[in-house]
């Protein structure tokens, strides 16, 4: 997955094999990241990232941060 840093929406992306934590299906879509902290295109330790994804079968929005 290629990161896209302009914000939750600006992508929808379907993430083959990934598995929704609410119902188990496999229909997730990224979304995009936000940038909590840091500068992304650098390797600083500091940056805080927080990535967006929906399931296409029950509707549920989450993030994962990294």
């Amino acid at each position: 997955m290629s990161a896209n840093f302009a914000g939750k929406h600006s992508e929808h992306q379907h993430q083959p094999g990934t598995k929704c934590p609410k119902c188990g299906q496999q229909q997730v879509f990224y979304l995009g990241s936000s940038v909590l902290h840091g500068n992304p295109y650098t390797p600083a330790s500091d940056t805080e990232v927080s990535h967006h994804f929906a399931c296409g079968a029950c509707q549920h929005e989450y993030d994962d941060y990294a």
